[in-house]
């Protein structure tokens, strides 16, 4: 019997939440705020599974940060906006390509089961 007492789905946020953006035949996260566009039926999709006893938690990796190509400020505000326009619990994210939090290892999966209770054997993890 598990000690943790909530069930999750991991949401991958680019290329499942948030389309992707195309750039002379490369696709790429969004950086700013005006660049991001959710798939039809997100938020439908988040609040059904809310209304099932989900947390919704996204997990992102985003080394354009890191690489220069992102301001972390953008970053923020796409995860503010994120967080008051989505039913979302948390919104963990990596900018380090040589974490052990980066996915596909499951670093990020592990702090959100220490600090919101999880348990990983009732969650699910959606992603591309």
């Amino acid at each position: 019997m598990s000690i943790y007492q909530n069930k999750c789905v991991f949401w991958d946020r680019d290329g499942v939440l948030t389309r992707l953006i195309e750039k002379n035949g490369k696709f790429r996260s969004p950086w700013t705020l005006a660049e991001v566009e959710y798939f039809p039926g997100v938020e439908k999709a988040l609040q059904r599974t809310r209304k099932l006893g989900f947390l919704n938690i996204i997990v992102t990796t985003q080394p354009d940060v890191t690489t220069g190509e992102m301001l972390a400020p953008d970053l923020y505000l796409i995860n503010d906006m994120m967080k008051q326009t989505l039913p979302l619990d948390y919104i963990c994210y990596c900018l380090d390509r040589s974490s052990e939090n980066y996915k596909p290892l499951p670093g990020m999966i592990w702090l959100a089961q220490k600090n919101y209770d999880i348990d990983l054997s009732k969650s699910w993890m959606v992603g591309d």
